[in-house]
């Protein structure tokens, strides 16, 4: 099993580098629009009252998880995880491989399937966290009826072919946004599987929008 991590060269991605504990390769990210080609950047849908460094980081973050698609596909790597850098192992021994052809969602935030505003912590109690109680152990079809998801720190792709095919769903899409709520809205990850391979710890502190705190078995934890 490989594990590519996306991180920055910079204060906030060396420290949380240092606090990775698995093997790993760091494909560094950018975060400067003029090394990212035109054509990408035309793609990434601009809403009216997003900020141009929100705009700019979602732009280098997307484009950072294209690339790394890319070098899959280029040295034919299969049965890899590309991850965020503050995705942390939990105390698991990560299989071989993964049990499935299909791309696989290791750890994540679950929502209202089709209303930010209706995202309440009240049908968050009532709808959401029923749903992960009554998850299976192993893999589990994502019910997109029934949630969305955000957070793409950690998933795992079993081939390059697959990676190959989200590269053409990528380019032939005409708008894009950031990269977990493309995913999401487009149906991509048929999958995901519990517990959660990974928890996600940010400190409080996120280089995209805003922070999530501690992401385990596909919620927050205060």
């Amino acid at each position: 099993m490989k594990i590519i991590v996306l991180s920055l060269d910079n204060e906030i991605g060396k420290k949380r580098r240092d606090l990775i504990n698995y093997e790993y390769e760091w494909f560094q990210g950018n975060d400067k629009l003029e090394n990212v080609p035109e054509e990408f950047i035309k793609k990434m849908n601009k809403m009216y009252n997003i900020s141009d460094n929100l705009f700019k980081a979602k732009v280098c973050q997307f484009y950072g998880y294209y690339q790394i698609l890319k070098k899959i596909v280029s040295e034919e790597i299969d049965n890899v995880i590309i991850c965020e850098d503050d995705a942390i192992l939990k105390d698991i021994s990560l299989p071989d491989k993964f049990n499935t052809s299909e791309i696989l969602l290791l750890n994540s935030i679950l929502h209202h399937p089709t209303s930010w505003k209706k995202n309440t912590k009240k049908y968050h109690n009532d709808n959401i966290l029923p749903l992960i109680n009554n998850f299976i152990e192993g893999i589990n079809e994502i019910d997109y009826n029934k949630y969305k998801w955000s957070c793409c720190a950690c998933i795992y792709y079993p081939t390059h072919q697959k990676c190959l095919e989200l590269i053409n769903e990528i380019d032939n899409c005409k708008k894009i946004t950031t990269f977990d709520l493309w995913l999401s809205k487009h149906k991509i990850i048929k999958n995901l599987i519990y517990p959660s391979i990974f928890k996600i710890e940010d400190n409080g502190v996120s280089q995209i929008h805003k922070a999530s705190g501690l992401i385990d078995n596909y919620k927050t934890i205060k």
